[in-house]
């Protein structure tokens, strides 16, 4: 499963008391055991069910003659995905502005700044629960996207199976040389595709507690932090599009896949820069968060 890096609970220290107090109003997967098991059966559940679907396709349909059929699940799991994506984004503004603004208002706030528990440690416990909240629906994200691309894989290993004399002509084919630089792009995509709603995720949290921290009224911060969610929508789908039309581009003519393969590790470095960059404005975004909150007059 997901390793226990990208997990709520690796991001702060299980002993911390707002943590453990927070997580008491939490009504679901309030331990990471529990957490674990929900992610499990969510993000296998749904592959399961949708790679289910494919076969009843398969059994009762010709796709030689219907693949429009296949075309249009594919849409109805794209659209599905992206509704969960946005439900996420916008759930945000309410499972951390809302918490966090009332703990900022609250009439024992002053006292709680003067007691020995670090800025930085309170960040990380608002920071945690709100991740632990939000992953009901990364994880079903996640499910939905890995389903997706396991039905477009096995429906194009289909589509090219049925147009082939047997079985050694449809191994060569895929296997050939033609095909490797976009077998690789297809891996490094699906990698980044299923690690970027939880960079997404922890990145919109950091700016949402950023915003309630410095805009205690909670309207106001939840319009800007509405901008600014579509701010991170809006630069990832640019960044989509151009990484889309560099990688179609290149795979109009045989000699452009050869070229793919020799790009894949310049594909590997930009993606770790953009998870670099993401976890870059994340810490300062919780710095920003913890300075306006600790250290106002």
């Amino acid at each position: 499963m997901l390793p226990r890096s990208l997990l709520p609970f690796h991001t702060v220290n299980p002993n911390n008391p707002l943590f453990k107090n927070e997580l008491r109003h939490v009504r679901w997967a309030s331990t990471e055991p529990a957490l674990k098991r929900y992610i499990k059966w969510v993000v296998l559940g749904i592959p399961a069910l949708v790679m289910g679907g494919w076969l009843i396709e398969v059994a009762y349909l010709n796709p030689a003659m219907q693949m429009s059929r296949f075309e249009t699940v594919i849409l109805i799991i794209l659209f599905a995905a992206v509704g969960v994506m946005l439900l996420s984004s916008l759930y945000s503004i309410p499972a951390v502005i809302g918490p966090f603004t009332a703990h900022i208002n609250a009439p024992d706030w002053d006292l709680m700044r003067l007691t020995p528990q670090s800025p930085d440690s309170t960040l990380a416990a608002a920071d945690a629960v709100a991740q632990i909240r939000l992953w009901r629906l990364t994880a079903v994200e996640i499910g939905l996207r890995m389903g997706l691309v396991m039905w477009v894989i096995f429906t194009q290993f289909y589509r090219m199976y049925t147009f082939r004399a047997d079985l050694a002509a449809f191994l060569a084919e895929v296997l050939h040389p033609f095909y490797w630089g976009f077998w690789l792009m297809l891996v490094i995509f699906s990698f980044a595709l299923f690690i970027e709603p939880v960079i997404r995720t922890r990145l919109i949290i950091a700016i949402n507690l950023a915003i309630a921290a410095r805009l205690k009224g909670f309207i106001f911060a939840g319009l800007c932090a509405i901008f600014a969610v579509a701010l991170v929508h809006a630069g990832e789908v640019l960044a989509i599009i151009i990484g889309l039309q560099i990688i179609f581009a290149l795979a109009r003519d045989p000699i452009g896949l050869y070229i793919i393969i020799c790009i894949a590790p310049l594909a590997l470095i930009l993606l770790g820069v953009a998870i670099l960059v993401c976890h870059w404005i994340r810490a300062d975004a919780l710095t920003y968060a913890s300075n306006h909150t600790f250290k106002q007059n």
